[in-house]
């Protein structure tokens, strides 16, 4: 079982992490098996973008369904929350100036603001890329959230004392459920952030374990931003889903008596800079939400 702790005793059982080389501090060392993961999942989503390669449906409007030359297989039309709605929201995005959003949709766009910039920086990246290359940014923009999910799950688990043999194979099954395929990735795209912020907590968390005080600031921050960001994913899941990943994540954290107090200071500022960011931008987006 691999804890925030290297090793820990519990009722006279001790509980050791995987062995390493003891050349190298255990706390430092990266697992083979993350590095080759993360330069797996890199090299794979990297050539579906330079190719600009996407699970989009929108090929289902072209005149005949399907002609497009560019379209491998057949976009199904049960899938128009994805071609009527977060494609077209994708593309306003992309064509949008840095104070608004273009959307071909019915309903107003959000303006955009200082939080609405801040808590989605990479779409002030892909605006800018966008202009140069539209394929490969909108391929980035797409896969962006399941590539932070596979980055990002296994490892959560890992932390929480899944070993590897069975976080692989359930981060698969995530990615090869059947409403992660018929719902256009939306579950994947709802689930990364929160992940990824969860796995922040964690780290902050060794960090603190180490001495490394001047860091954990860093991964509050970070944690505290994705969360956020998650929120803003799709609200109704959102409810559910954080706390299902934030509750094994505190539990994991307090399991260290000597340092919950501390513990309990770093979880609590990580919800405080969390709810600050959503407030602001709520605030920031009054009116397009009483439009809705």
């Amino acid at each position: 079982m691999n804890s925030l702790q290297t090793d820990s005793s519990h009722n006279g059982a001790t509980i050791k992490a995987p062995a390493i080389n003891e050349s190298v501090p255990k706390e430092r060392r990266i697992p083979p098996w993350i590095r080759n993961w993360t330069i797996l999942v890199l090299l794979g989503s990297g050539l579906l973008i330079a190719l600009g390669i996407t699970t989009s449906s929108i090929g289902v409007l072209s005149s005949p369904p399907g002609s497009d030359s560019s379209t491998f297989g057949e976009p199904r039309g049960i899938r128009s929350d994805e071609f009527l709605r977060s494609t077209p929201v994708y593309i306003g995005q992309l064509r949008g100036d840095s104070n608004q959003d273009v959307t071909p949709l019915g309903f107003a766009p959000e303006s955009v603001g200082p939080m609405s910039r801040f808590l989605n920086l990479e779409q002030e990246i892909f605006r800018w890329t966008g202009k140069v290359l539209p394929e490969q940014t909108f391929a980035a923009n797409w896969w962006l959230p399941p590539i932070l999910l596979a980055l990002s799950l296994p490892i959560w688990l890992y932390l929480l004392g899944v070993p590897p043999r069975f976080g692989l194979p359930t981060t698969f099954l995530v990615f090869l459920s059947p409403s992660t395929v018929w719902w256009s990735l939306t579950p994947i795209t709802v689930l990364a952030m929160p992940v990824v912020g969860a796995l922040l907590l964690l780290l902050a968390a060794r960090r603190l374990q180490r001495g490394m005080h001047w860091t954990i600031p860093l991964f509050a921050i970070g944690a505290a931003y994705f969360l956020a960001r998650g929120m803003l994913s799709y609200p109704r899941w959102m409810v559910v889903l954080v706390l299902v990943i934030l509750a094994p994540t505190a539990g994991a954290l307090l399991k260290d008596i000597i340092r919950k107090r501390v513990t309990l200071v770093l979880l609590a500022a990580t919800a405080l800079i969390a709810l600050a960011l959503l407030m602001l931008y709520l605030l920031e987006q009054r009116e397009y939400y009483s439009t809705l």
